[in-house]
């Protein structure tokens, strides 16, 4: 089974926290792992944050979160942008 690494974005609401996006970023740990952490946001959550974005490793039907990352709106527009690039170079660019 071949592992993959998805950058899911959460926001907090009433009842716990609710996925509202998902990135399929890469199917290489370190790709991954470079674009998770060059991420705007704090590593350090706190109860008030409203949005969380969390690197996830999956394999088959089980997954591993293995970074979270909290930030504000305008960190996640700059995010999604900074995502999109590197999933973009990492599909057509680097194989």
């Amino acid at each position: 089974m071949e592992t993959s690494y998805h950058i899911v974005v959460q926001m907090k609401a009433l009842n716990g926290t609710v996925e509202i996006g998902r990135f399929l970023i890469s199917t290489n740990r370190e790709f991954a792992s470079e674009t998770f952490n060059s991420l705007k946001g704090k590593t350090a959550l706190a109860e008030s944050q409203v949005l969380r974005l969390s690197l996830l490793e999956t394999t088959g039907l089980s997954g591993t979160i293995i970074g979270i990352l909290g930030c504000n709106l305008d960190e996640l527009s700059e995010n999604c942008k900074i995502i999109t690039r590197d999933a973009f170079k990492f599909f057509n660019l680097e194989k």
